[in-house]
This record gives structure tokens, C-alpha cells and sequence, in this order.
């Protein structure tokens, strides 16, 4: 089983993309929330200049730099490995909460497009 193999070698890419998806879900819905941001400035100033799917980017990245985190032997032979190994992780996560959103969308679901939901 090839795949298990490559999945098993992978554990903490696939956990990463879990963690960063609910992170970033749950920063969306609570604290950085559209109707937060109507009220308080700073979340607004935030929002505007600093958008959330970047946020797990930048999470991937501070995950890379924490000593010790597991990857791959030849991930960790690059200079800046665990750093790219992290966002790749936070971008797949981001690229499966649009495709969710469309998702939800084909089945006609109906969506406001300034929710923070889904």
C-alpha cells in the first residue's frame, strides 16, 4: 500500500493542514470575525490590510521555525525545509476551505458573502 506508506511519512503535513484549517476557521468566526471587525478598529485595520487565508501562511511559516517539529529526513536536509514544508501545509489548507465554500455553493447552499461561515 503505497499510499498509506506516503501518508504515514507525512503525518505531520496532513496534521498541519487539519490545525491550520480550524485555527483559521475558528479566528474567522470568533475573534476576527466580519461583524467583530464592524465594531472594534483594530480588527478591521486587520482584516483590510492583513486578509486571513495569508494568516495561515504566516502560521505555517512560525510553525516551521519552532525547533523540533517533525518532517521528513529530506525535508530537513534544506536550509529552509521545515519552513516551506509548513506553508505548503497551510496553503493546501486554505485551497481546501475555498473548495468547500464552492463546494456548498454547487449544491445550492445558500451563502452571505460577508459570512464567515463554511
Amino acid at each position: 500500500m503505497p499510499y498509506l506508506d506516503l501518508a504515514l511519512a507525512n503525518w505531520s503535513f496532513l496534521a498541519a493542514i487539519a490545525a491550520f484549517y480550524v485555527i483559521v476557521k475558528t479566528l474567522k468566526d470568533g475573534p476576527l470575525s466580519a461583524g467583530r471587525a464592524a465594531e472594534v478598529r483594530w480588527v478591521r485595520f486587520l482584516r483590510q490590510w492583513f486578509p486571513l487565508p495569508l494568516l495561515a501562511l504566516v502560521l505555517g511559516v512560525g510553525t516551521g521555525l519552532v525547533p523540533g517539529m517533525p518532517v521528513p529526513p529530506i525535508v530537513a536536509e534544506f536550509p529552509r525545509g521545515p519552513e516551506i514544508y509548513y506553508v505548503g501545509a497551510a496553503a493546501v489548507a486554505v485551497l481546501w476551505r475555498d473548495m468547500y465554500k464552492e463546494w456548498r455553493k454547487y449544491r445550492g447552499e445558500t451563502t452571505d458573502p460577508d459570512s464567515d461561515r463554511g
